[in-house]
């Protein structure tokens, strides 16, 4: 997340970064936050789900924009302490750690109240950058970033894949599917050859 964040800073100096992730992806962004130092002035959003460090800012971004969702019983993040940031720590969430789909319409809400407010950088295009590992930097001043960067993964609860994942999926399905099973196929019939069942 912290080269996508400096690439997009290096190639558009005037750039507003929205840093988001789940679980691990949220601790990518308490870490790319510190890493990018003097450059985290760019970041104008910073939205969690399920993050561990749900009691600490992200460094370089102050408590009105910073967002961390936790739900009831979710014990990656916890059921104790209070959390940084603004709208304390309360997720829709009834599936605990597996379901904050359900915070979507919430957190881009905040993204937008956020960016809408934003003169950070003064930036007027709009531009995603690619998504990384478990989380992703979108630079957005229009709702168009925020419903293709945001909106398509956070939805999906958890996936089942049919073949082998490849690492590296993103927000777009990293958020929606942080929780992975291996592929694996079910028969739909009893292998033939078989002899024997029922005997003994």
């Amino acid at each position: 997340m912290t080269k996508a964040a400096q690439s997009a800073l290096s190639s558009c100096p005037g750039t507003k970064l929205i840093l988001t992730g789940y679980s691990q992806g949220a601790m990518v962004v308490h870490n790319s936050a510190k890493l990018l130092g003097s450059q985290a002035s760019s970041v104008v959003a910073a939205v969690t789900f399920g993050d561990p460090f749900k009691t600490q800012l992200p460094t370089g971004v102050s408590t009105a924009d910073f967002h961390t969702f936790c739900a009831s019983g979710d014990s990656v993040c916890g059921t104790t302490g209070t959390c940084a940031g603004s709208g304390g720590c309360t997720s829709a969430s009834t599936m605990g750690h597996l379901g904050y789909g359900s915070d979507v319409d919430t957190a881009a809400s905040f993204i937008k109240s956020v960016v809408g407010g934003s003169t950070a950088g003064g930036s007027t295009a709009t531009a995603s950058v690619a998504p990384t590992t478990a989380a992703t930097a979108i630079t957005t001043e229009t709702d168009t970033g925020l419903g293709s960067g945001l909106g398509s993964g956070l939805g999906s609860g958890f996936s089942i894949p049919t073949t082998l994942p490849t690492l590296g999926s993103g927000l777009g399905s990293g958020l929606g599917s942080g929780f992975s099973m291996p592929a694996f196929s079910i028969p739909t019939a009893l292998p033939t050859g078989l002899s024997g069942f029922g005997k003994l």
